[in-house]
């Protein structure tokens, strides 16, 4: 399966980094984070893909691996905005193993 530019495959690059998010765990999940960001990109049809399809796996895995880990102390609605940056910066990390990933064919 090659990783188009289409919303198919931007939801799957997106479900793909929510599940593996949600889940978290030790220090050693990221690992497990930069080997399927790789792969995304490396079954990516161009770099340009590769890297839209890493903005969505990496906003999606950081963004449900905070609400995943929330505790419930203070209310969902006063930690959304922390999220969403935290989000962004996965967003970029994500961006950049992908792109990365699409290059290890070449």
């Amino acid at each position: 399966m090659k990783f188009d530019n289409n919303i198919g495959s931007l939801a799957l690059s997106s479900v793909i980094g929510a599940t593996i998010g949600y889940v978290g765990g030790p220090v050693w999940i990221l690992v497990i984070w930069a080997i399927a960001g790789l792969l995304i990109g490396r079954y990516a049809k161009n770099s340009k893909t590769a890297a839209l399809n890493g903005i969505a796996f990496g906003f999606f895995i950081s963004y449900a691996f905070m609400i995943g880990g929330y505790s419930g102390e203070q209310p969902l609605s006063s930690r959304l905005v922390p999220f969403l940056i935290f989000g962004l910066v996965g967003a970029l990390f994500g961006a950049v193993l992908c792109f990365l990933g699409n290059h290890t064919k070449h």
